[in-house]
């Protein structure tokens, strides 16, 4: 009973002299939120040895907290206090370990799982190793001890520690020495710390912080490569990422290596990118999801937009009599997307005319002034854009229908001659016929 005592008495210390400290005054900011912004993605292991006399990415919430000797310390008056965090990433199933030396003073604690610090408290467990034992609480609340442990710790020595955090689960080791395990976390995620106070003077030393990572990565769909022809709508790609346990969860997407989205992703609910109203050419659109506590997952997709080709019309095959003029060949070329666009026109293979042409608006050929014989006019018309279309068109030249001479024109004689004595017969019959009547 007289140990909680004197717990509660320091905690309450504490409190009224982070309340008072004048750095925490300085521009009366009640609460210190963590942005995710702060975040570093995709870094499954953190180290630092403090040998280039910085402590990078920690952020002082209290207290003069330096790096010394290839160390990071403070020192701390009588019911003083100070609070350091590594800020460059939240974590969650993950071993934070390292070494400690309480140089004199009353206690060195370790904070895990960080979800904010606020004047005076916030929302975080601390492990505390102070001469009088080693014990952990919660900070929320009402702060008290949810584990009590009276084991042995003491000044003048290097201590190794380990934490261990897996779900709701947590261990303690100092050491390589259990110490104690604790089954019902709250806060399951967040960020590290360190964090010194005591009843009497205090100064202590980190060193060699690491956090390696234990979380699983999140998982994601491959939708299959896409392909559409030019100016078609109605295309996106789809993707679906799952992760049981995600901090503030997030998405980047590139096409080509260029970051054109990014925004948060729920599990198992997709995430879809309109890829409409792209150019004629190949793309590759690629993910990028992270889920806050160190693991990510990408996955890429290619997106092939295809040229529609230009249609034409066949118009009917040609045929005239030698001489005969006004016979020519009309085509109608149609193409709603082009680039330059050009024609070449082919008389029994060899070229012979060759120009531009325009969607819609006839490309014509005069075949007049031809031999007898037969041609075949073929049109190869080209959209700039890797699109072709051609048609061919026959022409034959045919000779005039010959006179009629020679026994032809006895015959026809013959048959002048038989026509008429066939009408002298019948007029002559008509004649008897008449008389007989009479």
């Amino acid at each position: 009973m007289e140990r909680k005592k004197a717990i509660l008495l320091v905690s309450c210390f504490f409190l009224s002299f982070s309340i008072a400290f004048p750095l925490l005054q300085d521009d009366r900011k009640s609460k210190m939120m963590f942005d995710e912004l702060n975040k570093i993605e995709d870094a499954a292991v953190y180290t630092e040895d403090f040998n280039d006399g910085l402590a990078q990415g920690w952020n002082v919430s209290d207290g003069n907290w330096l790096v010394l000797n290839n160390r990071y310390e403070i020192s701390v008056p009588q019911g003083g206090g100070g609070r350091t965090y590594y800020q460059g990433q939240q974590f969650t199933n993950y071993s934070f370990e390292g070494k400690m030396y309480l140089d004199y003073g009353w206690e060195v604690s370790l904070l895990f799982n960080i979800q904010e610090i606020i004047v005076g408290g916030g929302k975080y467990y601390q492990v505390i190793c102070a001469v009088d034992g080693i014990w952990m609480r919660e900070v929320a609340g009402t702060n008290e001890p949810v584990v009590v442990h009276v084991g042995s710790f003491s000044t003048g020595k290097w201590y190794s520690f380990k934490i261990t955090t897996s779900g709701t689960n947590m261990s303690f080791y100092l050491n390589d020495t259990l110490q104690f395990s604790y089954t019902t976390l709250i806060y399951t995620w967040g960020y590290i710390g360190l964090r010194t106070a005591g009843l009497i003077a205090t100064r202590c030393y980190y060193d060699d912080i690491s956090v390696t990572s234990m979380n699983d990565s999140p998982t994601i769909t491959h939708p299959v490569d896409l392909q559409y022809f030019l100016s078609q709508t109605g295309n996106s790609i789809s993707w679906t990422v799952t992760d049981l346990n995600v901090g503030l969860a997030s998405y980047t997407i590139y096409r080509n290596d260029s970051l054109i989205a990014s925004g948060p992703w729920t599990s198992g609910l997709p995430v879809t990118r309109n890829v409409d109203g792209l150019a004629i050419g190949s793309y590759n659109y690629t993910i990028v999801a992270t889920d806050g506590l160190g693991g990510s997952v990408q996955d890429t997709v290619i997106v092939n937009v295809l040229n529609v080709a230009p249609t034409i019309t066949h118009p009917s095959d040609i045929s005239y009599v030698v001489g005969l003029t006004g016979n020519q060949i009309s085509w109608i070329i149609t193409d709603a997307s082009t680039g330059t666009r050009g024609f070449t026109l082919y008389r029994n293979g060899i070229l012979i005319a060759s120009g531009s042409w325009a969607s819609g608006v006839p490309v014509m050929k005069n075949v007049d002034g031809l031999a007898i014989g037969s041609y075949n006019y073929t049109i190869v018309a080209i959209d700039g854009l890797g699109g072709s279309v051609q048609d061919t068109v026959i022409v034959n030249v045919t000779s005039p229908a010959p006179p009629v001479t020679g026994f032809d024109n006895l015959v026809m004689l013959l048959c002048l001659l038989g026509s008429v004595g066939l009408v002298g017969y019948l007029i002559k019959k008509t004649e008897e016929n008449a008389t007989r009547t009479k």
